[in-house]
């Protein structure tokens, strides 16, 4: 009577495997490490197989030779069982794999067309603000420089006859009191001294007053750049 081979259809029927868990909106390294997770669940997979293999392939050997139906039964089954579990298993982890390119694609997309937004959004204000500040302020420098022309050429037509007259008068003032001077070297020096200091300070003053009218004509320059920006 041939023997009995126990345990080995039970081990068919009863062996499973770990499903790989579902795929979850999670950061880039923890979808990474998932999918590691995967693959050593996969290596495993193929670890029990391996190992059921033997263990089958043993009892296999325990059937008499005068059973070859047994064991046929036993290599389909051992093929069928293989096949399912590799396939299941490659298919798991395709699905995961797909499911995790496509998030990153997706969250790809979104970040590219929000800035894309804010872009837009930052190029439109920095136009709105030069349109609307260089304006105002363009208006206001050009009425301030507009008015002090005008009062300028207003004290010129009103001073000018007066300024005039006081140079006449002082041309003659100045010969009568170089007259008097001649006859005095004392009173001359004296005199020259303080004209010296006083023609020091005037320089000074007209020095000054340059340096404020060149630095007047490198703002308008500069203020006429910007505006033309």
């Amino acid at each position: 009577m041939p023997r009995k081979t126990p345990g080995l259809f039970d081990l068919h029927y009863s062996w499973t495997v770990p499903s790989a868990p579902r795929a979850q909106t999670t950061p880039f390294l923890v979808r990474s490490a998932n999918l590691n997770g995967a693959a050593k669940s996969a290596v495993k997979h193929n670890a029990l197989l391996a190992e059921a293999s033997i263990d089958m392939e043993e009892e296999i050997e325990e059937v008499e030779d005068d059973d070859p139906t047994q064991i046929i039964a036993i290599m389909k089954a051992l093929k069928t069982h293989q096949a399912s579990k590799s396939v299941s298993g490659t298919v798991a982890l395709q699905s995961k794999t797909s499911a995790l390119i496509d998030n990153a694609r997706t969250r790809a997309d979104t970040l590219k067309s929000e800035c894309g937004a804010v872009l837009d959004e930052t190029q439109a204000e920095i136009a709105r603000l030069r349109s609307s500040q260089l304006e105002t302020d363009f208006a206001h420098v050009a009425k301030l420089f507009g008015n002090r022309t005008k009062t300028v050429n207003d004290l010129f037509h009103l001073y000018g006859p007066s300024l005039s007259a006081l140079s006449q008068s002082r041309n003659v003032e100045v010969e009568a009191i170089s007259e008097l001077l001649t006859s005095f070297p004392q009173t001359r020096e004296r005199s020259r001294k303080r004209l010296m200091k006083l023609a020091q300070k005037d320089l000074a003053e007209g020095i000054e007053n340059q340096k404020l009218a060149t630095d007047a004509q490198e703002y308008i320059k500069h203020f006429q750049a910007l505006c033309r920006a």
